[in-house]
Parts: structure tokens; C-alpha cells; sequence
């Protein structure tokens, strides 16, 4: 299986039984990660059963190829992938068939640093199939005298299909945060609206605190004796008849100064923080 960011391609290999010129049968397989991979043009051979000469042993197996183009059918037993791959290249094969259980893969993953490092003396490919599928690949076997032959390919076919698939999953992810990213925009847009609507032009009639005469900004000239003699934004001295802008909090402001801030959508006095209904247009 290979899988690319962006693509999805899935590559299986597959396992025909040609008997007679036809093509009987066929199982799907799956790389066992040891040795390389099928090649585009696939290949073909004399099946052999290449078992275990002791039962009780991982190492030593049989028999010997004499033919030119043969692939070995093998059964795991709990066997090390690696060594069983190597046993078959040693012996003249041309690629492996492997039948396993499902749990005893788990054997391929949990290789010792040592036999790992020995794939790279690999120079045979090798699939898995199912059991069952290797006890009934012995009917084909070279001494049943049969006139059939194992051919192994990769299923182009298939990866086409999940090259598609890929391509509409990744579609579908990318337009579900594209709306993501619009809906989130246009309601912190929304959001910034409202605020800037409810202080801009607008006034609300609810009870107000009794310490606030109006709930809106008015315009002033400085003059001697006001409150504040500075401006709280840009800590500038007020020069008499200088305009300014009055919060109801009777904090004074140049008006450049305060203008800014409540034209972005802030509602409340810059220093202490009480609510404004409207300022001046």
C-alpha cells in the first residue's frame, strides 16, 4: 500500500492461478514489507511448496529450486518473515507466497534490530495471503503434475478507483474549512456590526445610574476651570477654546484622539471603563 498527502494510491498485489493458458482464480495479497515490491509487469513461475525440513524449526527449509522462474508457497508457524524470504532466495526462488494468520503478522512488526538489518540483503519480493488461501495454492503445486503456473501482479486497476476516492475525500476536507473559515468571519464581522451600531447613532432608553446626566458624548470648548486639564490619550495639555469631546463620565478628550477608539466599535470611556449610548456624528 502506498499513500501520498494529497493522493491516495493503493497499490495490491495479486495472485493468479493460470492453468491450461486461462486464468482460474485470483486472490488479493498484501506486501509483507520485506524485500521489494512487484514490479509494474508482474511475475510468473512454477509454484513449490518450500516447507519446513524439521517441524520444530524456523531455519532450515526445503526443498532446493532446479527451475528457472519459481515462486515458493510458504506457511509463517510463527516463523521470523525475514529469515523465511532469505531461506527462499538462498534456495533459487524467485519470490515468496506466505500464507499467515492475522496475529502472526505481528511478528514482522516486532523484528529484533538484527534480523531487520538483514532486509537489505533482500533481493526477492514476498506477499502475504490467507491461510486458506495457501492451503488450496498446494493443489497448484510443481509435483501435482498439473499444467498451471502462479503469476503475481499489482491490481493498477484498483489503485485507480482509490486515486479518485482520494481525490474527492481531500475535496470534501478542503470545502468544509473553507465554510468553516467563511462562517467564523462573517460572524465575528456580524458580531463587530451590532457593537458598533448599538454605540454609533443609536440611543438606548433604559434606566441609567443616577450619576450620569446623559448617555451621550457632547462637544466642549476648554476653558479655565474644567476638571481635567490633560488629555487621558495623549497625555497632551488642553490650550483654551481647544474642541473637545465630553463622555458622560465627564472625562474631557481631543477629539482625534477619542474619535478613533469609539469609531471602533468601543462602547465604554478609555479610563474608567462606563458605557456610551452615541457620540456626535
Amino acid at each position: 500500500m502506498i499513500c501520498w498527502l494529497g493522493l491516495i494510491r493503493l497499490v495490491y498485489p495479486k495472485v493468479n492461478v493460470i492453468e491450461h493458458g486461462e486464468t482460474i482464480h485470483t486472490f488479493k495479497d498484501e506486501m509483507t514489507g520485506v524485500g521489494p515490491s512487484i514490479s509494474e509487469n508482474g511475475l510468473k513461475g512454477k509454484l513449490v511448496y518450500f516447507g519446513q525440513i524439521y517441524n520444530t524449526s524456523c531455519l532450515d527449509y526445503g526443498p532446493q529450486s532446479h527451475l528457472q522462474n519459481s515462486i515458493a508457497l510458504m506457511r509463517q508457524h510463527g516463523c521470523d518473515i525475514v529469515n523465511m524470504v532469505i531461506s527462499a532466495q538462498h534456495m533459487n526462488y524467485s519470490a515468496v507466497i506466505i500464507g499467515n494468520r492475522k496475529n502472526e503478522v505481528e511478528n514482522l512488526v516486532n523484528m529484533s534490530e538484527t534480523t531487520a538489518a538483514r532486509t537489505k540483503d533482500i533481493k526477492i519480493p514476498s506477499v502475504f495471503v490467507e491461510d486458506t488461501v495457501a492451503l488450496y495454492l498446494l493443489n497448484f503445486d510443481v509435483d501435482q503434475l498439473r499444467n498451471a503456473y502462479i503469476q503475481i501482479t499489482r491490481d493498477e486497476e484498483e489503485s485507480s478507483s482509490f486515486t479518485w476516492t482520494g481525490y474527492i475525500v481531500a475535496g470534501a476536507l478542503m470545502f468544509m474549512l473553507f465554510a468553516a473559515i467563511c462562517f467564523w468571519n462573517c460572524t465575528k464581522n456580524c458580531r463587530e456590526k451590532i457593537e458598533i451600531n448599538s454605540c454609533i447613532g443609536k440611543k438606548r432608553r433604559t434606566s441609567m445610574p443616577s450619576f450620569w446626566n446623559t448617555s451621550e458624548v457632547h462637544e466642549s470648548q476648554f476653558k479655565k476651570g474644567f476638571k481635567y486639564d490633560t488629555c487621558p490619550v495623549c497625555l497632551e495639555e488642553f490650550v483654551k477654546k481647544e474642541k473637545l469631546w465630553i463622555l458622560p463620565c465627564e472625562h474631557g478628550f481631543h477629539v482625534d484622539c477619542i474619535k478613533p477608539w469609539l469609531n471602533e466599535g468601543e462602547c465604554k470611556c478609555p479610563v474608567c471603563k462606563r458605557m456610551i449610548i452615541s457620540i456626535p456624528l
